[in-house]
């Protein structure tokens, strides 16, 4: 059986520990999401490729 003290020790540890892991999470999405914004900034300023008149309309089958 743990003593009273130990008890109150391992609570604050998970509590701890808790913290740490919400900063993680917290400092991981935010990185993501900077990540995401910059990557499509960057890719922003490219044209678009958009397929030209000629491949857009394809020739209809021939009759048999």
């Amino acid at each position: 059986m743990k003593s009273p003290g130990q008890v109150k020790g391992d609570e604050r540890d998970n509590t701890r520990v808790l913290r740490w892991v919400v900063i993680a999470v917290v400092i991981l999405v935010v990185g993501a999401l900077s990540y995401n914004f910059l990557a499509r900034e960057k890719t922003s300023d490219a044209p678009l490729a958009r397929p030209s008149a000629e491949s857009a309309q394809k020739a209809p089958a021939p009759a048999r």
